[in-house]
């Protein structure tokens, strides 16, 4: 394979990895005297998966970027070579297009806002809706609490209220039972606690939408926030386009066929801790704000189809029943993401979220760590085929 093809990737890679640890140190250094531990695992997704799990992928992925660099740039035609920049430039505009999208959400998340404004928030005269009651209170202290109940307890879900308004069926009994509502901190019925919670997404988009009140990490996650989207746009698209290419690549890169394998294996299974992290934000979200959708479509799903298309055509060493009972496997699994996915948040929030321990995360920190300098120091053999099992004759270029 081409040296520039080595590093063209490595360049790119680098300047992912460096957005990844950059976001999440503009957070710890903004938050480092305001409750930091609980911004960061409330948004786990962000500031916690980028920088450890995000660089394994990285490192699991470079052999394989690199062989599809190498097989548009230095092994195909001139029109190939065209496609490659053309695909590059659409991956771009994607990203950038995909951060705006995401960036226009109303509930915005309490690290966006300044730590300042936030303590500002907290001198402020509550703001009540009958009284001294249904009261709505400060956001940071807000958050803390749910981090303090989310340590003693597994099931958040009880404290997301339904917001949503069917006219079409009679009213849900529940709605009617009072229950502990954070942003309120009592007991409120769905409609109450709704309305709470809409007053206290307000208060935080207001802070946010004001640059002198957004915090520095913010304005920063502007600029970041693409090369996260670059990340997982890049990711998919060598998954699919290394399944097109699967008979070419046994012929023509049969030397790094064994490693790019575990390569593919190894990223994938460290990118599907991101919908995990990513829906453990999702529940903390809903309680804060009230649930609007019973099942909401995070972005982080498209990695789901994406990791078992990639097991399905890279795993030829499984016999057919073995794949088969992987294929069954692995659609139930989906059964009971769509069935019991409440369970799924709630332990999720538990344990990667909003509820995790300190100790977990410092496990997911060295463990990335130590995996990626593993993945990276196996790369120098790896590049030169040295792993290949068998050899296999090179065909013609399809």
């Amino acid at each position: 394979m081409s040296k520039f093809s080595q590093w063209f990737v490595a360049l790119v890679f680098v300047l992912l990895g460096s957005a990844f640890l950059a976001s999440t140190a503009s957070i710890v250094y903004e938050f480092r005297e305001t409750e930091l531990i609980t911004i960061l695992t409330a948004n786990s997704y962000l500031f916690i998966f980028f920088p450890t799990l995000g660089i394994v992928a990285l490192a699991a992925f470079y052999l394989p970027a690199v062989i599809f660099t190498d097989l548009y740039l230095n092994r195909s035609s001139w029109f190939l070579k065209l496609r490659f920049l053309v695909g590059a430039a659409i991956a771009i505009g994607a990203s950038i297009w995909f951060a705006d999208w995401l960036d226009q959400t109303p509930f915005r998340a309490v690290w966006e806002a300044s730590p300042a404004a936030l303590r500002q928030d907290e001198q402020q005269p509550l703001t009540c809706l009958n009284g001294k009651s249904q009261c709505v209170h400060p956001i940071l202290p807000t958050l803390v609490h749910v981090r303090e109940t989310a340590l003693d307890r597994t099931r958040l879900s009880l404290f997301a209220r339904d917001c949503q308004k069917d006219e079409l069926t009679e009213p849900n009994p529940d709605h009617k039972n009072a229950r502990y509502c954070f942003p309120a901190r009592e007991l409120l019925d769905a409609d109450q606690c709704c309305k709470v919670g809409g007053i206290f997404a307000t208060r935080l988009y207001r802070l946010w939408e004001k640059p002198e009140t957004r915090s520095m990490a913010a304005h920063l996650d502007r600029y970041l926030l693409p090369f996260k989207c670059f990340f997982i746009i890049i990711l998919v698209t060598i998954g699919l386009l290394l399944v097109v290419w699967k008979k070419t690549l046994r012929a023509r890169y049969w030397p790094w066929q064994r490693q790019m394998e575990l390569g593919l294996q190894i990223g994938a299974v460290a990118m599907l801790a991101w919908p995990v992290m990513d829906y453990a934000y999702q529940l903390t979200s809903d309680v804060l704000f009230g649930q609007y959708l019973k099942l909401p479509l995070r972005l982080s799903l498209v990695t789901v189809p994406w990791v078992l298309l990639l097991t399905f055509h890279f795993k030829d060493r499984l016999k057919e029943d073995a794949r088969f009972g992987q294929i069954v496997g692995t659609i139930a699994s989906g059964v009971v993401f769509f069935v019991r996915g409440q369970d799924i948040s709630d332990w999720s929030a538990k344990i990667v979220g909003i509820g995790g321990l300190v100790p977990v995360f410092a496990a997911i920190a060295v463990g990335s760590y130590v995996g990626a300098i593993m993945l990276i120091r196996r790369l120098p053999a790896a590049l030169r085929g040295e792993y290949s099992l068998r050899r296999e004759p090179a065909g013609p270029l399809t």
